[in-house]
């Protein structure tokens, strides 16, 4: 019912809710599993004799192992990734023995669950430990969640799925939506660097201890383009709300020798009524039914930007080779060191589209605009100019 959450909607936010914190726990754990494995791969591999048992076992299994040469003296493999090691094993060798270190510490980590919370751990772990070297599966599992929640939530308060982004006119905004989306993906690509980043440098103490980072940095052009987000929705708002109520037409300025203002807005009955077609077509009585070439630029342009920096984001979270993850280990430093950064051109194309929209915002008009028979002609013109922007 419109107003408020029915059950269905209230069990979609729940459900989401918990896939969204178990994504989080998810990549917390794989960042756990790696550090652990990285600090026992750099300085047990040689001397372990759990691995070197482990290594036996496989060679055992499969005598053709790349491995296996290296049976009677495993110590070699300790310079695996190695920079500049002579004597360093092939990368063949040193791949297998990485995901035989990885097996070992899912293992023990199985065996050491009891439970129910053991149970949840064990699926966290081997979900975790079958994308430990890509972390597209949590961050996509984070961004479903987040996508189920705001549907539900739109759905439960508006009746519209689109009802987190629905505006006060009751369409689908296109500002609102860039403004969510945004949202959606910087939050959760940073959610997951970060759990992921507490996770691995929970096995090192001395990177705890010393006050090293441990969450990524966030560049300048990250925190414009969030702000340019939420700049938008509100700039849209304060013109929307200046739209004249009781006449086709308030004049706000001269261009050219011609007027120039804002048109009444088209509302719709009801929430339930938004569409995607609310973002190609004008958002007042004057070109309710005709494709707004300003909003349609800005939404292919905002859909080039959101995948091209999603693109980027996801390529990030795949950089997770045993080199990079022992390299951390063994300085104690974080995996993940920033958030992708935009940088100044992708930031300069994303303001001049939003400005293109909010300028098309404004209506062309006749040099003296008819009024509202009844209506006193003077008192409204100067009513709707001081409500302007």
């Amino acid at each position: 019912m419109q107003g408020r959450l029915g059950w269905i909607p209230a069990i979609i936010v729940s459900v989401s809710i918990l896939c969204f914190s178990y994504g989080l726990y998810t990549v917390y754990m794989a960042g756990s599993i790696l550090g652990e494995t990285s600090r026992s791969f750099s300085s047990n591999v040689g001397g372990s004799p759990d691995f070197q048992a482990r290594i036996a076992k496989s060679c055992a299994a499969d005598p053709r192992g790349a491995v296996c040469p290296h049976l009677e003296n495993p110590g070699k493999l300790a310079s695996c990734w190695a920079k500049d090691a002579a004597d360093a094993p092939g990368e063949a060798a040193c791949a297998q023995a990485w995901s035989l270190s990885l097996s070992a510490t899912v293992e023990e980590r199985t065996r050491q669950m009891q439970g129910l919370p053991g149970w949840i751990d064990a699926r966290a772990v081997r979900f975790a430990s079958a994308s430990a070297q890509a972390l597209q599966a949590p961050y996509l599992l984070l961004l479903a969640s987040l996508a189920a929640l705001f549907a539900a939530i739109g759905y439960g308060v508006t009746g519209s799925i689109w009802g987190i982004a629905v505006n006060q006119n009751r369409r689908l905004s296109l500002s609102q939506s860039q403004a969510v989306l945004w949202s959606t993906l910087i939050i959760s690509g940073y959610a997951v660097m970060a759990l992921f980043n507490v996770g691995a440098m929970a096995w090192s103490s001395s990177a705890l201890d010393s006050g090293k980072e441990i969450f990524p940095d966030i560049d300048w052009s990250v925190f414009a383009l969030m702000g340019l987000a939420a700049a938008v929705p509100m700039t849209t708002s304060v013109i929307t709300d200046a739209r004249p109520l009781d006449a086709t037409y308030a004049p706000k300025g001269m261009i050219g020798g011609a007027q120039v203002g804002l048109a009444a807005p088209e509302r719709n009955e009801a929430a339930q009524k938004a569409s995607l077609f609310d973002l190609f077509l004008g958002e007042d009585i004057k070109t309710k039914d005709r494709i707004d070439l300003t909003r349609v630029q800005n939404l292919l342009f905002s859909v080039l930007l959101l995948m091209a920096y999603s693109s980027a984001l996801v390529s990030s979270l795949h950089l997770l080779g045993p080199g990079v993850l022992l390299d951390s280990a063994s300085g104690g430093l974080r995996v993940f060191e920033a958030m992708p950064s935009p940088g100044a051109n992708f930031l300069t194309l994303a303001g001049l589209a939003n400005a293109a929209y909010l300028i098309g915002k404004f209506t062309p008009g006749k040099a003296n605009p008819a009024q509202p028979a009844g209506a006193d002609d003077a008192a409204g013109a100067d009513q709707n100019i001081g409500a302007g922007i």
